[in-house]
């Protein structure tokens, strides 16, 4: 699957650390910013859906708010194991 966004990391310029990150995403012409992305990471979430969360991330100084889901089965043992799994995913426009 194509995707039309992309995040691009700066860790330095020639003043020293930079550690920052910038949302873009791809036209014809090129690169554009994307001015909020927390507004795209979270544009598909269903309000109130169970085991869902909304993180708030600091990526260098910027906050970016992220969707969590968790993904529980029932298990016939004493002490149930929950595996976990981390990514973030976002949509073609």
């Amino acid at each position: 699957m194509h995707h039309t966004y992309r995040m691009l990391r700066s860790v330095k310029n020639r003043f020293g650390s930079t550690n920052e990150i910038g949302i873009f995403e791809m036209h014809e012409s090129g690169l554009k910013e994307v001015a909020n992305p927390s507004e795209l990471f979270l544009d598909e979430r269903l309000a109130g859906a169970t085991g869902s969360a909304v993180v708030v991330s600091m990526e260098g100084t910027r906050p970016i708010l992220v969707e969590i889901q968790a993904l529980m089965t029932r298990r016939n043992m004493a002490m149930p194991s929950v595996p976990a799994q981390a990514s973030i995913t976002t949509k073609s426009r």
